[in-house]
Order: structure tokens, then C-alpha cells, then sequence
């Protein structure tokens, strides 16, 4: 799972900001404002909370890149 979001991270959007450039990943707080009936609600939680989950590890591997977590 990181391996894609990596690359895409380091190719993409670092290339474009460049590597001294700070990097703010928002968490998506999708259990509160889900618009999808059950059971697409509760996919699109679990999918919301591995994407979050991916932006922390992110956080832990790459320099000037910070993840802020959904409220609660």
C-alpha cells in the first residue's frame, strides 16, 4: 500500500513544491459526514481510516510533512 502512495508523493507533489517546502495532510473525518446509505457508509469509513492510517506512516518517513487528524 505505501510503495504507490510514495512514489506518487515523492514524484508528484515534491517535484512541484520542492523538497524544502512543509507538506500539511489532512485527515478526512468521513464517519461524520458521510452521505452514503449502509452499508457504502461504512466502506467509505474504513477506506477514509487505511487512507489516513497511510498519510501517518508518510509522516513518519518523510521530512517536512506533518498529517493534522480529523476531529473526533
Amino acid at each position: 500500500m505505501g510503495n504507490v502512495t510514495d512514489v506518487f508523493f515523492k514524484l508528484k507533489i515534491k517535484s512541484v513544491v520542492g523538497s524544502d517546502c512543509w507538506v500539511i495532510l489532512p485527515g478526512m473525518p468521513m464517519q461524520l459526514a458521510t452521505i452514503f446509505p449502509p452499508p457504502l457508509s461504512y466502506l467509505a469509513v474504513y477506506a477514509s481510516t487505511v487512507w489516513d492510517e497511510q498519510k501517518r506512516k508518510m509522516c513518519d518517513e518523510l521530512a517536512r510533512v506533518r498529517f493534522v487528524p480529523s476531529p473526533r
